[in-house]
């Protein structure tokens, strides 16, 4: 949730906040009711993983109500895996997991049984009220400051497996979750025209 309210006449929780909230605190029936997709943000290597990136899955039938978002990496440490942080990396915050295999890595769960696209966009500092600290993601933007700006081509750039060389942003394909079903299979976004790189948690070889 957004840590003020914007409008003042919403007075109903949207999908994205009741998926994260009953992730938290599930009713009994929540994960055999809903479904999830699980995958990673790789830069066009197709290896390395990308930081701090807001991740969208729609409803193809009710794209702008039934959409639900995660950050890439939310859940690793701050500071790592991002070469575009206008402060740089810092590897030695205590906060945050280091577990590599969380580096880049998006969860979208209480996703109603339907078919969805997968989106990534950046999370751009918004001015007078930027992302960082009580409005950080996780570990992401904290000290560091909130200012993930899209690499490579795309300002928006969606999901599509397998992905080509021909790709281009508007490029995707469609994923198809069930009730209690987890798809991690075909889910991970390469971005589109950025350089093969590695962040100062892997060995490169």
């Amino acid at each position: 949730m957004f840590p003020f309210l914007v409008s003042p006449g919403q007075a109903t929780l949207n999908a994205d906040d009741i998926s994260m909230v009953s992730s938290l605190y599930p009713e009994a029936s929540f994960h055999s009711s809903r479904g999830r997709i699980q995958g990673r943000v790789v830069f066009s290597d197709g290896v390395t993983p990308a930081q701090g990136y807001n991740v969208i899955a729609r409803n193809t039938a009710d794209p702008r109500v039934i959409a639900v978002s995660s950050v890439s990496g939310y859940r690793f440490t701050a500071g790592a895996g991002n070469p575009l942080v206008p402060f740089g990396m810092d590897t030695s915050f205590f906060y945050g997991s280091h577990d590599q295999n969380l580096i880049g890595f998006y969860d979208l769960p209480g996703l109603p049984p339907g078919t969805y696209t997968v989106e990534v966009e950046a999370i751009l500092n918004s001015g007078s009220v930027p992302f960082v600290y009580n409005s950080g993601v996780g570990p992401i933007g904290d000290y560091l400051g909130f200012q993930y700006k899209m690499p490579g081509s795309c300002e928006l750039q969606y999901l599509h497996h397998p992905p080509r060389s021909t790709d281009d942003c508007g490029t995707r394909t469609t994923v198809s979750v069930g009730a209690g079903q987890v798809v991690s299979t075909g889910t991970d976004i390469v971005l589109i025209g950025t350089g093969p790189r590695y962040d100062a948690w892997e060995s490169g070889e």
